[in-house]
């Protein structure tokens, strides 16, 4: 029997037509299965052995739908004996979801119709299915038709395998659409690549528009990355990797550029190793690199703000205490120059280490303005006549083969600012493409414009503390000069950082700080060779704004009454600002923590006039010193004096206000201005 089971389907045919034509014959008296088996006879014996001995399903039935005759494959494969089909209807065993059907067939084929290539499902004596494929016709006697004959083939386990390949097929499809998979099929020695609908549809195309040559497809790939694929491929293809797996960008139908990840493997060699076919999968992955892309800047704007901050409060430290050395340092040389006679031979020294003191305070200033700390004198400009009265000054910074580019706007615009702190902003950015332009042939350029943001528009590549939207005045300086890489991009607003041999580089860290002050943003792109543009912005504001200024008031001759407490912790400035107090006529009472000035305070506080306190000390601060002296009196006058500028202090108070603010280091003059400033108020 095992030989019979392999054979062919064509053999399985003619076996088929044969046994048809052999009962036809025998069928001219329309015999049952009674008289088959009465008939006796070598031939007719033949003629069962042959029925029998088949693999074919064979069955006679009546008009009626009884069975009449069946082979021994038949019972074997069903499992009915002889007797359990005496009284079964060949109707019985269709299973339920095709007996209809079949009952339409068996009335074509009592009709006289032969049918081919039937599929049903039979039901077999222990319930289990059957599945069988094969063709009826019609039985005659003369031109009557007789009965139904039919020969089927247990097609069951071939069934089986289908349905599960189908099914494997159908869980396939619907991973590969989940996860958004496209698939091809390389055949290497033709060249022609095999590809699924969603491959074409990933790139905007139908399956049909796509070329199946692996050429085409190539062309498909950026410019850029072809030589890393063929790279990947070359090495997978030799098995030196175990698998090709590469990003690259596809162009789309549209003209956009997918970034995909292909993913494949050679799946089938020659008898020499040859790759003869590979497969794989393509990856929409563009929006993930677009999110990478947005991650990697966030990061890289969240490292810069975090620097930003470090050097804020390293910068405002370093200030506040150079500031108070600068005090001692400043205000006893002036003591001493105020106690020289003119002739002195020491007074030439005393200057000249107090102008070099002097020098020290502005660098110190300098790095409050690089963390936004100064306080800017503003007023409402035009800054396109800030350029204009710059340009002479702005081209000498030029080489003679380079050009500089003035565009300003028709109508004149207006921002709120420092008018000095903004020409300092843009001698410095000309100055910086000046010598990215060297002395090469080519421009600086300056363009002044107006634009409405949106807080998306401040997104990296902007630098800025969180700006509202808006109208924003825009300043670009382009040049065409050497460009920088992204390293030196990711430093240049770095405290101390320059390209050149000499310099103290803090030009760009400066105008960071000046555009912070400015509630502004700024934003570098550059690339190697292609030049820089620096895009500052700062707020619009309206022409008729203005800023009131209190007329300069001399006080060179004002002497102060009353008694000061002066708290400081550092004892050479608690000396010296002693001093002073005690020259513009006031009588002092120091303290050198806050601890003792609250003490002092309960005890003498009726008698003390004002309050001299310096915000950081140990123990008990400025603004806990302060809290207590007013728990002791209400309304008692305290001067801030502190190395921060007067808006940084003010972020250490919330509900309470000192009455006025020194910045260290102060002089004999600027001490007396305050001190008259606060004891010339009304009602005191």
């Amino acid at each position: 029997m095992s030989s019979d089971k392999n054979k062919s389907r064509s053999q399985l045919i003619r076996e088929v037509q044969e046994l048809r034509l052999r009962l036809a014959e025998r069928e001219t008296s329309n015999p049952g299965r009674e008289e088959l088996h009465q008939a006796g006879g070598e031939g007719l014996e033949q003629f069962r052995d042959l029925i029998d001995g088949s693999i074919v399903m064979v069955q006679n039935l009546g008009l009626d739908g009884r069975i009449r005759f069946v082979n021994r494959s038949w019972h074997v494969t069903l499992g009915y004996s002889e007797s359990d089909i005496e009284s079964l209807s060949f109707f019985e065993i269709i299973h339920p979801d095709f007996r209809n059907h079949c009952k339409k067939l068996f009335a074509q084929v009592v009709s006289g119709e032969s049918i081919q290539n039937i599929e049903a499902i039979l039901l077999a004596k222990d319930g289990s299915e059957v599945i069988v494929e094969g063709n009826c016709g019609p039985q005659r006697a003369g031109n009557k038709v007789t009965g139904i004959l039919g020969f089927f083939q247990d097609i069951t386990p071939r069934k089986l395998v289908e349905n599960a390949l189908q099914e494997s097929e159908r869980r396939l499809e619907l991973a590969l659409e989940s996860a958004g998979l496209g698939l091809w099929d390389h055949n290497l020695e033709t060249g022609k690549v095999i590809r699924d609908k969603r491959w074409a549809e990933m790139l905007g195309y139908k399956l049909e528009e796509i070329d199946s040559a692996v050429q085409s497809w190539k062309t498909l790939i950026h410019p850029d990355d072809l030589p890393l694929v063929d790279k990947v491929a070359k090495e997978h293809e030799e098995g030196r990797i175990p698998f090709f797996k590469v990003e690259h960008r596809l162009r789309s139908k549209t003209g956009e550029w997918k970034w995909i990840l292909n993913w494949g493997k050679v799946v089938e060699r020659d008898k020499e190793g040859r790759p003869v076919r590979a497969t794989g999968t393509h990856l929409d992955i563009s929006e993930l690199k677009r999110k990478e892309e947005e991650r990697i800047k966030l990061e890289a704007l969240i490292q810069q703000t975090q620097k930003a901050e470090s050097l804020d409060v390293m910068a405002g430290s370093i200030a506040h205490n150079f500031n108070n050395l600068l005090m001692v340092i400043l205000g006893n040389l002036e003591m001493a120059l105020d106690g020289l006679r003119v002739e002195s031979p020491l007074k030439r020294h005393i200057e000249s280490a107090e102008k070099a003191a002097k020098h020290a305070a502005e660098l110190s200033t300098l790095m409050l303005t690089y963390v936004g700390q100064t306080k800017a004198n503003m007023q409402v400009i035009n800054p396109s006549s800030i350029v204009e009265g710059m340009i002479e000054v702005l081209e000498l910074a030029l080489s003679k083969k380079a050009q500089l580019r003035f565009n300003p706007l028709p109508e004149p615009v207006f921002l709120k600012g420092d008018t000095g702190q903004l020409r300092q902003v843009f001698m410095n950015l000309i100055t910086n493409a000046a010598e990215a332009v060297g002395e090469r042939e080519g421009t600086v350029t300056l363009n002044i414009g107006t634009v409405f943001c949106d807080r998306s528009c401040f997104r990296h590549p902007f630098i800025n503390d969180g700006l509202s939207e808006g109208d924003y005045v825009y300043f670009d300086i382009r040049d065409t000069g050497c460009g920088m890489e992204q390293e030196t991009l990711s430093r240049v607003f770095d405290p101390f950082f320059t390209t050149k041999f000499q310099g103290r580089g803090l030009g760009m860290a400066v105008v960071l700080g000046i555009v912070r002050a400015h509630r502004g943003a700024v934003a570098i792109n550059s690339k190697p060779g292609k030049g820089t543009t620096v895009r500052i912005m700062f707020p619009a504001v309206d022409a008729q704004e203005e800023i009131q200024e209190k007329p300069p008031v001399e006080t060179k001759d004002w002497r102060g009454y009353g008694t000061v407490l002066l708290v400081d912790d550092e004892k050479p400035v608690l000396e010296v600002a002693e001093a002073m107090l005690q020259r513009l006529g006031f009588s002092v009472l120091t303290a050198q923590d806050g601890l003792k000035a609250v003490e002092i305070f309960r005890e003498k506080g009726e008698n003390i006039d004002c309050v001299l306190l310096d915000l950081l000390m140990p123990q008990m601060d400025g603004v806990e010193t302060f809290r207590e002296l007013r728990r002791i009196k209400e309304n008692v006058i305290v001067v801030l004096s502190s190395g921060y500028t007067e808006e940084k202090a003010s972020e250490f108070f919330d509900e309470i206000t000192p009455a006025g603010f020194i910045k260290k280091p102060y002089n004999l003059d600027r001490l007396r201005d305050k001190m008259r400033e606060i004891f010339d108020q009304p009602g005191k």
